[in-house]
């Protein structure tokens, strides 16, 4: 399972980066196919809430996690993407996404691997949950 899109004020885990860091970028990627590639992603899991926008304050969507069964991104990622389009994405999920031509499918191996990846994410948001 890889992480894509986390930030450190929302998720303390080790790939999250920072909002300031992540903007301070002029990457070159195509932003509208990124966008449309995950706004198509398998809910893995939501918690009861929302996400608040770090600056404004304003709700930004919902606290939920979503997959294609290899990367995990959280549902504030797109909200991030869309505001700053030019911000940081880590290459090798645009090569993933470039070898796929921007194509969103759902790895076949997810309908087993599921709880599994539910599980291991959990874990790693809350190094509590058992």
């Amino acid at each position: 399972m890889k992480y894509i899109g986390f930030l450190k004020e929302y998720n303390q885990i080790a790939e999250a980066t920072g909002l300031q860091q992540m903007k301070q970028t002029e990457a070159n990627h195509d932003t509208d196919k990124i966008l449309q590639y995950l706004n198509q992603g398998a809910l893995l899991f939501a918690w009861m809430g929302y996400v608040s926008d770090i600056e404004t304050k304003a709700l930004i969507s919902p606290d939920a996690y979503y997959t294609d069964g290899v990367w995990v991104w959280p549902s504030y990622f797109l909200y991030y993407l869309g505001k700053y389009p030019k911000m940081k994405i880590e290459h090798e999920f645009i090569e993933y996404l470039q070898e796929r031509n921007y194509e969103f499918m759902i790895d076949p191996n997810f309908h087993v691997s599921r709880g599994k990846m539910e599980r291991d994410l959990l874990h790693k948001l809350d190094p509590k949950f058992q």
